[in-house]
């Protein structure tokens, strides 16, 4: 099976989404240990595969769509449960398409596939940047994004010594029998689009009894200081700021390698 994978995802990434096949080789080449070099390929080979076949289905979708934004619900009509530690609050302008789960997780495979300009591997670092730059891949596709940023004293995952005081990734609808569910977008955390409840589950896990403001924003925020405003566009000093920051998670992937991974317990 390995070997049919790689076949087919080496001589088919540039015509059709294989996706698909490139995450089922990383899983194998995990779970069996197997060493890529004995097959000729190179260290990055997954990421460049990815990226490629990424690219060329967000071309395809955008000639598609036309830049016309798929419809969604209205934020408040959803359900978001406050309570002593967990308050919502909705901003102004955010608003989400809504989409089936299938189109969904194809999306996030998508944007997955961008790792080599994202940099999801450098998670313990702009989040800010790297869920600007995923909005605008979303406008891209005709699907109208919001944000959604937690707030803490510390948001910290298992097994990481250092912390976050926010975190923050795009949000979508996700049409479910019948109802609409917001689902976050973050390949830097997950392996899929997930429901926005479990994304705060996982944020919140080591510090549950903490504080947490939760703020839906739209898509045009930047940085938390700024999620009460009102803008309706991307600044251009956001656009400029969010490609700085992620220029220097590029850097610091580079020297990954050297420096060693983000210290774990």
């Amino acid at each position: 099976r390995f070997l049919t994978l790689l076949d087919t995802s080496r001589s088919e990434y540039l015509i059709r989404d294989v996706n698909p096949e490139i995450s089922e080789l990383e899983r194998i080449v995990t779970e069996d240990n197997i060493d890529i070099s004995d097959y000729g390929l190179g260290r990055g080979i997954f990421n460049f595969w990815r990226k490629k076949t990424s690219d060329k289905q967000i071309k395809r979708l955008a000639r598609l769509c036309h830049n016309k934004m798929l419809p969604g619900p209205h934020l408040n009509s959803l359900s978001l449960q406050s309570d002593e530690y967990l308050r919502f609050s909705i901003k102004p302008y955010a608003k989400v398409s809504a989409i089936s789960e299938v189109k969904a997780q194809e999306v996030f495979q998508l944007l997955k596939g961008q790792e080599t300009n994202l940099v999801y591997t450098e998670y313990g670092n702009g989040c800010e940047s790297r869920a600007h730059k995923m909005a605008m891949i979303l406008d891209r596709l005709c699907i109208n994004s919001a944000k959604v940023f937690i707030e803490s004293e510390r948001i910290q995952l298992q097994g990481h010594t250092w912390s976050w005081w926010y975190h923050v990734a795009p949000i979508i609808a996700v049409q479910q029998s019948y109802q609409q569910v917001l689902y976050a977008l973050d390949p830097a955390l997950f392996d899929k689009a997930v429901p926005l409840t479990t994304w705060i589950e996982r944020l919140r896990e080591m510090h549950y009894y903490n504080k947490y403001d939760i703020s839906l924003t739209s898509k045009y925020i930047l940085l938390p200081k700024d999620k009460n405003s009102q803008k309706r566009n991307y600044a251009e000093e956001d656009i400029k700021e969010s490609s700085k920051r992620i220029y220097k998670q590029r850097f610091m992937r580079f020297i990954r390698y050297f420096i060693g991974p983000l210290k774990e317990h």
